[in-house]
């Protein structure tokens, strides 16, 4: 996508990534406001879900590179077509194609956590324990019977 999602097609994508119910082999991503603290609800971030890891990098280079939570001295088409070069040169290396956008992002928005789902259910990353801290203590492995639980409190993490 060159050209600008409409408003109404920005939102619709951020609302269908953040409404999917997440499965243990779907593709996740928690990005957050990075703006200046007076300026548009800075830290405030949510988990956006998608089936594949190419849906994934695919919202990124369409969606994410028009969503600018703060004033930029870039013009809105320089910095999408820097988020989708970015994307386009690094995506096989989700990890790299992550730290290269958040250093181009920065007071902008940043990608805190990529992934599969059942990663953030059990794995020993910093972020995972972290979210799952916040919702059982200690932080420990979601359980089977929890996971529809973890996933709906997922919704509002972030706010």
């Amino acid at each position: 996508m060159n050209t600008p999602p409409t408003q109404d097609q920005l939102n619709e994508a951020l609302n269908k990534a953040h409404e999917l119910d997440p499965t243990p082999e779907c593709w996740g991503m928690f990005a957050y406001s990075d703006a200046p603290p007076m300026v548009c609800g800075s830290g405030i971030g949510s988990f956006q879900w998608f089936p594949t890891e190419s849906e994934l990098v695919s919202f990124i280079r369409d969606y994410m590179s028009w969503w600018h939570p703060a004033p930029s001295s870039m013009e809105p088409d320089e910095i999408a077509a820097e988020v989708q070069t970015i994307v386009d040169a690094e995506s096989a290396d989700l990890e790299k194609m992550v730290a290269s956008l958040n250093e181009s992002m920065r007071n902008m928005w940043q990608i805190e956590w990529c992934g599969k789902f059942r990663d953030l259910c059990d794995g020993a990353g910093e972020f995972p324990v972290k979210v799952r801290g916040s919702f059982l203590e200690g932080g420990e492995a979601v359980s089977q019977e929890m996971v529809a639980d973890f996933g709906e409190y997922l919704r509002s993490y972030g706010f």
